[in-house]
């Protein structure tokens, strides 16, 4: 059972991600000229999903949908950073805490060009609940 956040849970991740056609057919049909990459950087993760700061990207664009750590950030007209700490993180993966909510309590901050991601939210969204097929074999 990977750590949430390990390298191990974040490489099963990306394969989900990858691997979900409709996710990545929605992406698609949007097409964004340009790919919009959302960093995100998790500080105080615990030793069993790699200690200290761990940060993975999330590429919205004409390809699809990509998961990669550690992250790569698109240009700067192009990249989001979602800058939270690990609870934070683990309660929005485990459906406890809503996206939304984790912001309006200032929990998650934002930086960068966030207005990119305005027609691509309902598709961002969605990555969560792409997601959710890894959460019976995460420990936390």
């Amino acid at each position: 059972m990977p750590a949430y956040l390990s390298p191990e849970w974040l490489e099963r991740a990306a394969e989900v991600i990858q691997d979900d056609e409709e996710l990545n057919a929605a992406v698609r049909e949007v097409g964004p000229d340009t790919d919009v990459t959302v960093v995100y950087a998790i500080r105080d993760a615990p030793a069993p999903a790699g200690g200290g700061e761990i940060t993975y990207s999330i590429t919205l664009g004409a390809a699809g949908v990509r998961l990669a750590s550690p992250a790569r950030s698109g240009d700067a007209e192009s990249t989001v950073t979602l800058s939270l700490d690990y609870a934070t993180a683990a309660a929005v993966n485990q459906g406890e805490l809503d996206p939304a909510v984790a912001m309006a309590l200032a929990r998650v901050r934002v930086s960068g060009a966030a207005g990119k991601l305005v027609p691509l939210q309902s598709e961002l969204g969605r990555v969560p609940a792409a997601l959710m097929a890894l959460r019976e074999e995460t420990s936390y």
